[in-house]
């Protein structure tokens, strides 16, 4: 018995074939950019989740050791992206590198007490922040019953406040604004600008 079907066996015409291919072209101009703008907002939320992962550290690190601990940061530009880590048992008078971990010293190799934004993510200002050794780099300082260091002179609203920045500009926010209460707590807020 047969079927009343024809069989072609001469396969996909060339104009089937480009009709594919600009479909598929089509597709990947619309689906290309969005995929690289997803990834860099994703990237840029990972480095401030790294950041802020490392705020809560150094501040269970002087809880959980009773003694301050400083989280210094170097703000202003792409090519500053290292924040170091401190120690004080006495107060805040001598301070000693702490080494957390993830920590290491000029270059991943070595040991230390530093690390580096991830992705092109940079601190690009701090306000209400101290600077302890006088040398530009704001300093995050908690101290044993989990509170912290704000400089009243420059403080918003009684908050410090540091802005963690991107060059990318094609994502739903470039910036985030991370507000340090002084009780240790702190809140973040993206934006675009």
């Amino acid at each position: 018995m047969r079927s009343g079907f024809k069989h072609s066996t001469r396969g996909y015409s060339l104009v089937e074939m480009l009709v594919v291919l600009a479909i598929i072209g089509v597709l990947s101009l619309i689906s290309v950019p969005a995929f690289m703008s997803f990834r860099r907002a994703a990237d840029f939320k990972t480095g401030l989740g790294n950041f802020t992962n490392d705020l809560r550290n150094a501040r269970a690190a002087a809880i959980s050791n009773s003694f301050d601990v400083r989280v210094e940061i170097q703000t202003g530009s792409i090519g500053l992206k290292r924040y170091r880590f401190f120690s004080s048992r006495d107060n805040g008078t001598t301070w000693q590198p702490l080494q957390l971990r993830g920590t290491h010293g000029a270059t991943p190799q070595q040991t230390g007490n530093q690390k580096e934004f991830a992705f092109s993510v940079w601190a690009d200002q701090a306000i209400g922040l101290p600077d302890v050794g006088g040398n530009g780099e704001w300093d995050v300082i908690y101290h044993p019953n989990g509170a912290m260091t704000v400089d009243p002179a420059t403080a918003v609203n009684g908050n410090a406040i540091i802005v963690l920045a991107t060059d990318w500009k094609n994502i739903t926010y470039n910036r985030y604004t991370i507000t340090l209460a002084p009780s240790g707590q702190f809140t973040t807020l993206g934006t675009h600008v």
